[in-house]
């Protein structure tokens, strides 16, 4: 084909067809226009139009035109000459559709861009952004060529090594309304290497609306992923989260994940149950994949047809063959998810696989991404979910039913609750065949030692540290161990203690082997004012008794701000929210007193036999089956 600038029609015999939904049309002569490279991947200015509406993705990578299509197009500079990979906007072939398909030049005129080219030209070339020259480019009335002039300086101060205002020109292209991929995947990179959350969130609000306008059902699944990532990643930062399933969010992704066609299948013999397991991938420890299989294990197999489901692929799980082995011995199989394309692809073959085994009851141990889209496309009648903590990690929408032991979990469960037996304590986590000697940590056995274990966000609350240094400020004597808290983060507690009592304490970083660390203790503090759940039991199985404070039932459910264990473990034993005077009277106490250290630890041998009773748990699981399947 040959250029002519105003409007350049792609005719069929133009199109190549060069895999799945991407096709391909060469073009010579584009002088004035270059296309997109490795180098400046945003490059090209040019707009691919079906019947004179603007294809709604340019800039696309070439494996998404090909996997996903629905317009997704990108123009591409090839050594002299020019390739427009592209697809139709629902996918049929350009070649029969009876579409029209043109490429049209940029929404501004051809003077402006030819300045703004230059601009962009020297700003690459000297790394200087002059405000003086800058300013009567983004004072241009027109609000398309603001987004447009925003978007191409962003690229320019990019490619010239100032990140700082590549951001800023991407976010004033993006808040006029400029919401195309390419900005999207720029945008989310730079804001959370920024730490600049505030300003990320209302992006995938913006990226989620206009993938629902353009009914672009890959491009809601990425959105909805790199969310739950950044919310992640945010929160081991110590940054207030929002909601994973806000309205937008769960709206969003409703029609793109209702993929399957159900097929109700007529009953026969066992109940057919599944479980998607949550947490397998990670190298350290997960009670996730535990709970999964002990429930699993203690589950009546003469009268339940079981099996496990892993969204991973089997290289991905470093714990494969120990899974496999201790499902094997009660007839179960754990099946896997092999690497596929997009995430779209991967839920249609394990929503397939669920489907094609006749699953009557669904059960997930988690409701956060994946998991989440998968409930979504429901591929089972029933579906429970194990309400194992945070109502917006552990429910949904999608799920049945969800099955809790404690109280405040369930006052805001975003589906149905059953309160059921206590599960989750795992006999794999009180073996400890090394245990650590106190020298070895640095201690000596005269030391009183106060000891504290959990996820690195738990002791970024100022309040806990407040407990700590009247904890220690009352016992001379004593020294702290600490695990889990990262090396970086150390220098900043200092300002919470007094320097008598911050050199008194032991810092470390989490290890797997934390348990075997847990008998150096003589009383172990619970963190603060986010508890440690089954931490507690933990050092209670080891006679170590436990220091907890209680919280606020009356309050919406938040995170930072739970006691899981608020309704096992006696009122006697917990000290009331905020008290720190009776903090520092029950740490004393159980250090001075032997008689009360003697009541702590019956009681705590209680409620570990309680917890332990994953039979009792599993059987009441079984009856919510039962109810389901009878229901129909």
């Amino acid at each position: 084909m040959q250029e002519n600038i105003t409007d350049m029609q792609f005719f069929p015999w133009d199109m190549k067809h060069v895999g799945a939904h991407s096709w391909l049309v060469k073009v010579n002569g584009l002088t004035r226009f270059q296309g997109d490279d490795s180098r400046t991947p945003f490059n090209s200015e040019l707009v691919l139009c079906e019947d004179g509406v603007p294809l709604a993705m340019p800039h696309a990578l070439h494996d998404d035109i090909k996997n996903f299509g629905h317009g997704r197009y990108s123009h591409w500079s090839n050594g002299g000459s020019d390739l427009i990979f592209f697809s139709s906007s629902d996918n049929t072939s350009p070649r029969i559709n009876l579409r029209r398909y043109t490429l049209q030049p940029p929404c501004v005129d051809g003077a402006l861009w030819q300045d703004l080219k230059a601009l962009k030209d020297r700003i690459v070339r000297t790394g200087i952004i002059s405000e003086k020259e800058v300013l009567p480019f983004i004072q241009r009335s027109s609000v398309k060529e603001r987004i447009f002039i925003n978007r191409h300086l962003s690229f320019a101060a990019l490619e010239a090594g100032n990140d700082a205002r590549a951001l800023d020109f991407a976010v004033r292209s993006w808040r006029l309304g400029g919401h195309v991929q390419g900005v999207f995947r720029f945008l989310v990179e730079a804001l959370r290497k920024a730490d600049s959350y505030d300003e990320l969130w209302p992006v995938f609000y913006d990226a989620m609306l206009s993938a629902a306008e353009n009914q672009d059902h890959d491009y809601a699944v990425h959105v909805f992923t790199q969310r739950h990532e950044s919310i992640l990643e945010a929160y081991r930062k110590g940054v207030p989260r929002p909601l994973y399933q806000d309205r937008v969010m769960s709206n969003g992704v409703k029609n793109a994940v209702r993929i399957l066609k159900q097929e109700k299948k007529a009953a026969s013999g066992r109940v057919k149950v599944g479980y998607i397991l949550a947490g397998e991938e990670g190298t350290a420890f997960c009670s996730l994949p535990e709970i999964v299989i002990d429930l699993v294990n203690n589950q009546d197999h003469d009268h339940f047809e079981i099996s496990v489901f892993s969204c991973q692929a089997r290289r991905n799980v470093p714990n494969a063959d120990t899974y496999i082995e201790r499902l094997k011995r009660h007839g179960v199989d754990l099946v896997f998810l092999e690497d596929l394309g997009s995430t779209l692809e991967r839920l249609r073959v394990i929503a397939g696989v669920v489907q094609a085994r006749g699953i009557e009851v669904l059960v997930y141990s988690s409701q956060t991404n994946f998991h989440y889209l998968l409930a979504a496309c429901r591929p089972a009648p029933a579906q429970i979910g194990l309400g194992l903590g945070a109502p917006d990690d552990y429910t949904s929408e999608h799920l049945d039913v969800a099955l809790t032991y404690t109280m405040r979990p369930a006052l805001d469960s975003l589906c149905d609750v059953r309160r059921i037996h206590p599960f989750g304590l795992l006999e794999c986590r009180f073996q400890s065949p090394t245990p650590v000697s106190r020298s070895a940590i640095g201690l000596s056995d005269e030391d009183i030692v106060l000891l504290s274990f959990g996820r690195a966000v738990k002791f970024r609350e100022p309040v806990y540290w407040q407990m700590v240094d009247r904890a220690l400020s009352a016992l001379p004597q004593a020294r702290m161990v600490v695990i889990g808290v990262d090396k970086g983060d150390v220098p900043g507690f200092a300002r919470y203690l007094k320097p008598s009592c911050f050199e008194r304490v032991v810092f470390m970083e989490w290890r797997n082997d934390v348990v075997d660390i847990l008998p150096v203790a003589d009383v172990m503090i619970d963190t603060y004012p986010w508890s440690g759940g089954f931490t507690i039991f933990e050092a209670m199985i080891l006679d170590i008794p436990v220091v907890v404070m209680n919280d606020d039932s009356l309050k919406p459910f938040k995170e930072s701000e739970w006691t899981p264990t608020e309704q096992e473990i006696p009122q006697d034993m917990m000290v009331g929210a905020g008290d720190f005077d009776g903090f520092v009277k029950a740490v004393v106490g159980l250090v001075n007193d032997e008689g009360l250290r003697t009541y702590y630890k019956n009681q705590g041998r209680k409620l570990v036999q309680k917890f332990s009773d994953t039979r009792m748990s599993a059987e009441e699981l079984e009856r919510v089956f039962l109810d389901f399947v009878e229901r129909g």
